[in-house]
């Protein structure tokens, strides 16, 4: 029975694998990486072809290791599913949920469950996964928008979106690091001067994000001005989210710029890997979001 455990780039869009020992990425030469399994499953009775089974985005071997011998005990039971027949529900409800057990918190993981219950399963659950094509998810976020809301009915705030676009407006206009980005608060700007303060850092301690001041030094804590165009932004940004219930309750010293739904923190992780497909949904040509956006700010500077 073949497996493997390995480690897979989290920088470069082609996501390569590094070999046994390597640090670098061989494509990018990025230090960056997750951990993911592969492993044969058996003859798929229905076709008669081999199956495989995978598994990524694991901060560490252990916890890839650990979800690839769930995947074994679960073979062993018979408790498999054939993926020609696996619908939407059960891939999302047996399989990602479980894997993401491993890398995210518990009220995390359970926004994740409310939202497959909410918006996806009623719309697309009993679809078998390999007819779930791009343009079926494409019309699955046009009604989740348009008629997702349970309170109400104006469609859904296109909040991804808006933050998104802020993220990117407000790197691209500074040269703020990835990790500073993520760890601004509100009391961190001043927006009436136009005045940023980077104070702390947002890095990754054992796959665990977690803040840090930032270095007193003329590259780590320092006042930066903001944009006319970027200010109005976050203007109205700040203006949004003090309409949202679920982020009123976070004391004004802790809320965060840019935050999850809760409040917390978005782990650098999943900011890095929505921006690169992002960048390759859009069609430009293939960069490092964030680190490529401090050259092109600081090219804009010389000019």
């Amino acid at each position: 029975m073949s497996r493997q455990v390995f480690k897979r780039c989290t920088r470069c869009p082609e996501r390569t694998r590094l070999g046994t020992g390597e640090r670098h990425c061989p494509t990018c030469d990025s230090s960056e990486y997750t951990w993911g399994f592969v492993v044969d499953i058996g003859d798929d009775p229905a076709t008669g072809k081999r199956r495989r089974r995978r598994g990524g985005g694991f901060a560490t071997r252990r916890d890839a290791e650990a979800a690839l011998r769930e995947v074994l005990t679960k073979r062993d039971r018979g408790q498999l599913i054939s993926t020609t027949t696996m619908t939407v529900r059960e891939f999302l409800v047996d399989q990602w949920l479980p894997a993401m057990r491993m890398s995210i918190g518990p009220t995390t993981l359970e926004g994740y469950r409310g939202n497959i219950e909410r918006y996806i399963v009623p719309r697309v659950g009993d679809l078998q996964l390999r007819a779930l094509t791009p343009p079926r998810i494409n019309l699955l976020y046009a009604d989740v928008r348009d008629n997702g809301r349970t309170r109400g009915k104006e469609p859904l705030a296109l909040k991804t979106v808006r933050e998104v676009h802020e993220l990117w407006a407000l790197a691209a206009s500074t040269g703020l690091r990835h990790s500073e980005l993520l760890s601004l608060r509100w009391i961190d700007l001043n927006l009436d001067r136009r005045l940023l303060s980077v104070r702390r850092v947002l890095i990754k301690v054992g796959g665990t994000a977690q803040f840090k001041d930032a270095p007193k030094s003329a590259h780590g804590f320092r006042t930066i001005s903001i944009p006319p165009r970027v200010t109005q932004l976050l203007i109205e940004l700040r203006g949004w989210q003090a309409q949202q219930p679920q982020l009123q309750a976070v004391p004004p010293e802790q809320a965060l710029v840019f935050c999850r739904y809760d409040g917390d923190p978005w782990h650098p992780d999943h900011v890095s890997k929505t921006l690169r497909e992002l960048v390759i949904a859009s069609g430009l040509p293939r960069i490092r979001p964030l680190q490529d956006l401090r050259h092109t700010h600081a090219t804009l500077l010389f000019r």
